[in-house]
C-alpha cells in the first residue's frame, strides 16, 4: 500500500484512544472548507488575533473526516470533545501563522503535492506518471479523503510545520538515534517482515489490447504468435522487443519489465496484469522463453533472466535486489522516523498549549452534545 505523507496535526488532550486522536491530528481543517447544509449553531468560539466561530456544520464536517481517517463511520460521542480540541487548536495555529506570514502560497502547495504524487508512483513501482483519476483513487484508498479534502489537510499541515519550525526550532535535538540493541530487538520481533519472497527479473514483448475490439484482440494475439515463431527461428529477443513491443517504457532497454525484480506476490503486477500473468512468469525457467501469455492489458512473451529463492533476509542484506539500502538501514530509518514523529507531536502540543494560554476560548457544551455523534460526511 502506498503510504501517503499525512500532515502532522495538533492533538486534543482528552482522546479516548490513540486511533481517534491520531486521526484527528491528521484531519487539519483549512479555512474555506465546504460545509454541509444544516442549521448552524456555535459549538465554540476562539480568539487569538481575531474572533472566529466554530459552527455545528463545521464541526460535523471535521468530525466526519476524522471518522474516515480512523476507518469508522462516525465519531463516538465520548470522543467529540477531543476532536473539538483538535479543531480549536488548528484555528489557533492558523491565526498565529497568518500573523507571522507563514501561510504557504498555492504554488508552494502545488509543488509539495507533486512531490507526493511522485512518491506514490515510486512506491507503486510504475514507470509512468499516475493519471489524475489514479491519483484520486490512491488518495481515497489510503486516507479515505477526496483529493480536495486531502489538499486542504495537507496545506494545514504545512502551516503547522512552519509554525513549529519557527517557534520550536530545537525539537529535533531531542531525538536520539536508535542503538544497535534497538535495531536487533526490532528485527527479532518483526522477522516476518524480512522474508523475501521468490523474485524474478524478466524481459517481455508486449502486445497491447487496451481499447481494442474482438478483431483487434485476435490480431494482437496473432502478432504475438508471429514474434514467438521468429524467436524459435533464431531471431534476437532484443531485436524483437524493438520491433514488436507496445511497452514504450521498456522497448529500448531490452524489454525489462518494471525496471526491477518482481515478487511472486507483487501487488503492482497483480493489480495491473493479473494473477495468471504471475503464474506464467514463475512457471518459466531462468533463461527460457514463455509462450504467448495473456494478461489484463494484452499478450506477452516472457524471458526470465534471473530468479531468487524465498529466504529470510539478515540485517546486512539489501532490502531488495539492486537497492543500496540494507535491512539495518531500513530499520534505522523507520525507528528514527517514529522518534521524530513523537518529538514533533510533542512540539506541536507545546505550540498549541502556548497559543491556548493567550487565547479566549468558549465551548458551548449543549450544542456540542447535539451535534455528536457526527455522521459520516
Amino acid at each position: 500500500m502506498v503510504q501517503l505523507l499525512k500532515p502532522a496535526g495538533v492533538h486534543g488532550p482528552t482522546a479516548r484512544g490513540r486511533r481517534i486522536a491520531a486521526a484527528a491530528g491528521l484531519a487539519l481543517l483549512a479555512a474555506g472548507t465546504a460545509l454541509p447544509q444544516s442549521i448552524a449553531r456555535p459549538v465554540a468560539t476562539v480568539r487569538l488575533h481575531k474572533p472566529q466561530i466554530i459552527s455545528s456544520p463545521q464541526f460535523a464536517a471535521f468530525a466526519g473526516v476524522v471518522a474516515r481517517l480512523s476507518g469508522s463511520d462516525s465519531v463516538a460521542p465520548e470522543d467529540c470533545p477531543a476532536v473539538l480540541d483538535t479543531l480549536i487548536d488548528q484555528y489557533l495555529v492558523e491565526q498565529e501563522a497568518v500573523e507571522r506570514r507563514l501561510i504557504p502560497t498555492e504554488a508552494e502547495v502545488d509543488a509539495q503535492m507533486v512531490a507526493q504524487r511522485r512518491q506514490a508512483e515510486q512506491q507503486l513501482g510504475v514507470d509512468r506518471q499516475l493519471t489524475d483519476e489514479e491519483w484520486r483513487v490512491v488518495i481515497m484508498r489510503d486516507t479515505g479523503l477526496t483529493l480536495e479534502e486531502y489538499r486542504e489537510r495537507f496545506t494545514a499541515g504545512l502551516v503547522t510545520q512552519r509554525l513549529v519550525a519557527q517557534t520550536q526550532s530545537d525539537w529535533m535535538q531531542e531525538v536520539q538515534e536508535p542503538s544497535a540493541d534497538d535495531l536487533q530487538r526490532f528485527y527479532n520481533v518483526n522477522l516476518q517482515q524480512f522474508v523475501q519472497p521468490e523474485m524474478a527479473l524478466v524481459l517481455h514483448i508486449h502486445f497491447s489490447t487496451l481499447g481494442l475490439d474482438e478483431t483487434g484482440v485476435r490480431q494482437a494475439r496473432e502478432r504475438g504468435e508471429e514474434a514467438l515463431q521468429e524467436l524459435r527461428d533464431g531471431a534476437s529477443f532484443d531485436d524483437l522487443v524493438v520491433k514488436y513491443s507496445d511497452d514504450s517504457a521498456s522497448r529500448y532497454r531490452g524489454g525489462e519489465l518494471g525496471n526491477r525484480y518482481l515478487r511472486r506476490d507483487d501487488p503492482a503486477v497483480l493489480e495491473t496484469l493479473g494473477a495468471p500473468f504471475l503464474q506464467a512468469l514463475f512457471a518459466t525457467g531462468v533463461g527460457d522463453v514463455s509462450g504467448v501469455v495473456e494478461s489484463n492489458v494484452g499478450f506477452h512473451i516472457l524471458k526470465v533472466v534471473d530468479r531468487l529463492d524465498a529466504r529470510l533476509l539478515t540485517l546486512e542484506d539489501t532490502v531488495t535486489p539492486r537497492s543500496p539500502q540494507t535491512v539495518r538501514g531500513q530499520i534505522t530509518a523507520l525507528l528514527t522516523s517514529e522518534r521524530q514523529g513523537r518529538a514533533y507531536q510533542q512540539a506541536v502540543q507545546e505550540v498549541a498549549g502556548e497559543l491556548r494560554g493567550r487565547a479566549e476560548i468558549d465551548v458551548f457544551e449543549a450544542n456540542l452534545e447535539e451535534t455528536c455523534p457526527a455522521e459520516r460526511s
